[in-house]
């Protein structure tokens, strides 16, 4: 007549079961003590306990397993404050024992419901084995109580950060970093247990799909490796934005290396010293500006030097825009010069007018150049328009003040462009290469 009225509890922890008044042996040995169970032909127990093969009153159903109900019965009580059988009359009380379908409830412990509900169950052959069997389930249960608290807590909090949508990135990390650690050490506690393995692979998941929503691929990449089973889909998708994302790098790296001014800016100085040399050095001779016919031998002889060096420093000079350009721009600054004495030449304009030109049309070019290559060719625009006014008021001295444009020119791109120069430009280095952001939400987008 197992019941909670009938165990006890002594001052050391020890357990008695009281009132033996209808117990029996299931063996064979009769000295007396107890009746055998083959013996028994009356019903006879507590109703609200009672396991379905009691009332029938036959002692050859009875079993060590008709004690694990009992036990159940027991348990059911302790988790839900109340017996599994219920009703006003005590033929409905009866009828219960017979259906033998308690309710169970959430609240306590899933391991503690599933092996009372086992204990319960209606046939006996699907009941655990043994009243040792019964307890140790139990004991497994207080050793695994620890992790199913941990996992309990952990999967509230996760529950709770799911449904928020206005947590701002440091606090969703936090609570998803307690939740994680919530269900290791649960798992640490309990290698076995189902819900703090499944608590952890929907944290882990939940929080891929977020940072994967957000650009940040590495992250959602080192999540997805973390869990036991792979997420196909989450996988698949983390595949599409990393493919994109390296499309994407590469047109941006394609990009930086178009308009880094200092990748071929060594090529760029060795130019500018050649030509701004040449022209510092004309003037002075007394061979330029020389009359229309000279000067286009002289034009077509630089045109060809430059088309050389531009064919010999082809890989650098073509490799950016930005060195695209300053090739285009000398080309184009020689034929201007060529064009303008040749205009000038057919429009019979006077040689005095002629040479405040040339000046005037090179601060065009280089104002052009400027805008379109470096800005901090700005100097060089000033030499020049310094050089139109000063010939236009003193032509006489017009090989001097060219001398002394072009020399500025050499100077400024020698300062802006030469590799050792404090002014010239360092080039991207791999440190600062575009990868998957980690840090703020949308840095990869970005």
């Amino acid at each position: 007549d197992l019941k909670p009225d009938n165990v006890r509890v002594g001052s050391y922890g020890e357990v008695y079961v009281l009132d033996w008044g209808i117990a029996v042996s299931l063996g064979d040995n009769r000295d007396g003590r107890l009746p055998l169970a083959c013996d028994v032909t009356e019903l006879a127990g507590t109703p609200c306990y009672m396991a379905p093969e009691m009332l029938e009153g036959d002692g050859e159903r009875l079993g060590p397993r008709t004690d694990v109900y009992l036990l159940g019965a027991l348990l059911y009580e302790v988790l839900y404050g109340r017996p599994p059988h219920a009703g006003t009359t005590a033929m409905q009380m009866l009828l219960q024992v017979a259906i033998s379908q308690p309710p169970f409830d959430e609240g306590p412990p899933a391991e503690l419901i599933a092996l009372c509900r086992a204990a319960l169950a209606k046939d006996p052959s699907d009941r655990p084995p043994s009243a040792e069997a019964i307890g140790t389930a139990l004991r497994r249960h207080l050793r695994h109580r620890a992790a199913i608290d941990l996992a309990d807590r952990a999967t509230a909090r996760l529950t709770a950060l799911e449904v928020a949508t206005d947590g701002d990135d440091a606090h969703v990390q936090r609570v998803f970093g307690e939740c994680r650690f919530g269900f290791r050490q649960a798992l640490e506690v309990w290698p076995e247990s189902e819900v703090a393995a499944a608590g952890l692979a929907r944290s882990l998941r939940w929080m891929a799909d977020r940072e994967l929503a957000r650009g940040r691929l590495d992250a959602a990449h080192a999540l997805l490796t973390e869990m036991t089973e792979p997420d196909l889909d989450l996988q698949h998708r983390l595949t599409e934005a990393t493919v994109a994302f390296d499309a994407r790098r590469a047109a941006l790296e394609h990009l930086r290396d178009q308009h880094d001014e200092g990748l071929g800016q060594r090529t760029r100085a060795f130019i500018t010293l050649i030509f701004s040399a040449i022209w510092v050095a004309t003037p002075l001779s007394g061979r330029f500006p020389a009359p229309f016919p000279v000067a286009v031998k002289y034009q077509a002889v630089l045109l060809a030097l430059t088309v050389a060096l531009l064919y010999w420093a082809r890989d650098s000079m073509s490799r950016t825009a930005v060195n695209r350009r300053v090739a285009a721009l000398l080309v184009f600054s020689l034929l201007a010069t060529v064009a303008l004495q040749g205009m000038c030449w057919a429009l019979l304009v006077p040689f005095a007018t002629t040479i405040a030109l040339i000046p005037f049309c090179w601060m065009v070019l280089a104002a052009a150049a400027a805008l379109a290559v470096d800005v901090r060719l700005w100097p060089t625009v000033v030499g020049y328009a310094t050089a139109t006014a000063l010939t236009a008021v003193a032509p006489d001295l017009h090989r001097w003040i060219y001398a002394a444009a072009n020399g500025i020119l050499c100077a400024n791109g020698l300062a802006i462009w030469h590799p050792r120069s404090p002014w010239a430009r360092r080039s991207v280095t791999p440190q600062t290469a575009i990868t998957p952001g980690t840090g703020a939400p949308g840095a990869a987008a970005q």
